[in-house]
Parts: structure tokens; sequence; C-alpha cells
């Protein structure tokens, strides 16, 4: 990749030097409960709402037993998203 790119492989490594980390440990993570899902998420990241520095991206765990459904509603919010499916297969549907 460092090839193709031109840079130093160190460069793929590299950080800038940001504010503090923080690491939220399982057993203090938050739950939330939305009222159009049937299951809870695992708040994996601080929530932006209770922060004085909101992060750039909030994560959430959701685990969906298998062969069901999480909603037939849209769920949406009103920032980007992505899905990370860890184990199985997902089949989405938007629009």
């Amino acid at each position: 990749l460092s090839e193709k790119l031109g840079i130093p492989a160190t460069m793929l490594f590299a950080e800038e030097a940001t504010d503090e980390v923080v690491v939220l440990r399982k057993k203090e993570r938050p739950s939330i409960k939305f009222l159009n899902l049937g299951q809870e998420c695992e708040v994996l990241t601080p929530l932006a709402w209770r922060s004085a520095q909101p992060p750039e991206i909030e994560v959430l765990r959701l685990s969906v037993p298998p062969h069901e459904r999480v909603t037939a509603e849209v769920v949406s919010m009103d920032r980007d998203e992505c899905i990370y499916v860890l184990e199985g297969q997902l089949e989405y549907r938007y629009g």
C-alpha cells in the first residue's frame, strides 16, 4: 500500500496528536432504547449530548438474533451512518 501511495510505510500508522482518548469499559457503557427498535443499543463511544466536546462519531452496538427483523420502520439519524457486521450476514434495505 505504501508503495502504491508513494509514502513511507511508517506514515500509514502515524497519528496526529489529538485530544484525550476516552475508553468506555464494558461495565461502564450505557444502553439506549429507541422506540422503533425491539432491542437496546449498547453505546460504545461517549454520548454527544453528555460531552463538552461531542465526538466526531458515535458508535452503537446492536445485537440482532438470527433471522430476526430489526424494524420495518425507517431508522435514521441526522448524521452519517454506517453498519459493521461482526458475525453472520445482514440484509439491509434502504429507500
